[in-house]
């Protein structure tokens, strides 16, 4: 039997936010300007996926992705114009995924994906996950994967005419490998138990900077970060009541100096 799915949506979003400043020389009375920041994107996507299972134990999905950004456009202005910038891109994706049904109790799902930007250019990224039943009740799942991050256009191309702020359309993309082994365990038929350990290696954080050649603020690829930690959930479903608790507990390390990153907490509760 073969399976189709297509979807296609359009969206848009709109920022406009005044900031007030005063442009009055000191001792003078003030002169209150508002700065004005604007944006504006409108965008279009279509995903088509095909799915069949062959020899009986293959489930696979064959996927296409598209991507219209046809409006994104960024301002900035108050006396004078410092920001007018209006552009558009495309990206899209190919996809394909199997689970291997390898035993009753036992799954490989692998799956890889390419993406294209205009921006950048390409990029794959390949995903595999084990899942294995020893009991009725009891889940064991390895999984590994790879993903990123591609630069937004305020970070590609945001300044404000040589004031503060300059643009960096060189950007790369940030890109992020995770390693997981999690176990899944249920008390009863309505509550379920997850304890899970991980592993994040994150490449070239995406962060804004200050230039030390100008003194401009720019985003730019800097950090290599990795993470390590353990989370557990208890979650209770069924009878119209649903609830969940959860904690977490990570280790955010810069890779180059092993020094903890700030806004990281190592306790996250839920």
């Amino acid at each position: 039997m073969l399976n189709i799915t297509a979807r296609v949506s359009y969206d848009w979003y709109k920022y406009k936010a005044d900031y007030i400043y005063d442009f009055a020389d000191p001792g003078d009375p003030p002169d209150l300007v508002a700065n004005k920041d604007y944006a504006k994107g409108q965008w279009w996507s279509a995903d088509l996926q095909i799915t069949k299972t062959l020899f009986e134990k293959h489930k696979v999905i064959l996927g296409l992705y598209y991507e219209d950004n046809i409006q994104q456009d960024q301002r900035n202005y108050d006396r004078e114009v410092y920001l007018d910038d209006e552009r558009s891109s495309k990206n899209y994706a190919l996809y394909l995924q199997d689970e291997f049904r390898i035993l009753s109790n036992l799954i490989l799902n692998v799956g890889v994906r390419y993406d294209h930007y205009d921006t950048f250019g390409g990029t794959t990224n390949p995903r595999v996950g084990l899942i294995y039943s020893p009991f009725d009740k009891t889940t064991v799942k390895l999984l590994y994967g790879s993903a990123f991050r591609s630069p937004n256009v305020y970070e590609l191309y945001y300044q404000d005419a040589g004031i503060t702020q300059k643009s960096n359309p060189d950007l790369s993309p940030e890109k992020i490998k995770t390693y997981e082994i999690v176990l899944e365990q249920y008390l009863s038929q309505h509550i379920l138990v997850t304890a899970a350990g991980f592993y994040y290696k994150i490449d070239d954080l995406i962060s804004q900077q200050v230039d030390l050649n100008d003194g401009f603020l720019v985003y730019q690829n800097t950090e290599d970060i990795q993470t390590k930690g353990s989370n557990w959930k208890w979650r209770k479903m069924g009878h119209g009541l649903r609830g969940r608790v959860s904690y977490s507990y990570q280790e955010v390390k810069d890779k180059e100096t092993d020094r903890g990153i700030s806004n990281s907490p190592k306790h996250l509760q839920s």
